[in-house]
């Protein structure tokens, strides 16, 4: 799921893979990116039709040196993403995307880095 979310991250423009967006990992450089995760959400869904649904939690977290650009990236993420609905998104086919929250600051890091989180629900055909 986070290939496909980056590449699609990517593609809108909102950094490019390994330089300014990163899967999985948030590295100590550069000051300003953007990175998605992938952690667990809610249990598999099989349909009538003994069609699998994954559950899989998203989250971006977005680190600027500005708050407010901070912020504002996060949102556009939110505003990119959510409510996505039959969608198909890279390799996968989404039946949802949807933002749990609006983005929530996290605070500074260690180098007074302004940091800022947003989750997603997903559902996603297996």
């Amino acid at each position: 799921m986070i290939e496909d979310i980056a590449t699609y991250l990517q593609t809108v423009g909102v950094g490019t893979i390994g330089s300014t967006l990163f899967k999985g990992q948030i590295p100590t450089l550069p000051d300003n990116c953007v990175a998605v995760f992938q952690y667990a959400g809610s249990s598999p869904t099989v349909t009538h039709d003994k069609k699998v649904l994954d559950s899989p939690g998203l989250q971006i977290r977005v680190r600027n040196t500005e708050y407010s650009v901070g912020m504002t990236k996060a949102q556009e993420i939110i505003d990119l993403l959510s409510p996505k609905s039959n969608i198909t998104i890279g390799t996968g086919f989404y039946l949802s995307v949807v933002a749990n929250q609006n983005p929530v600051p996290l605070g500074l890091d260690e180098k007074g880095r302004h940091e800022f989180s947003v989750n997603f629900s997903i559902l996603k055909r297996r």
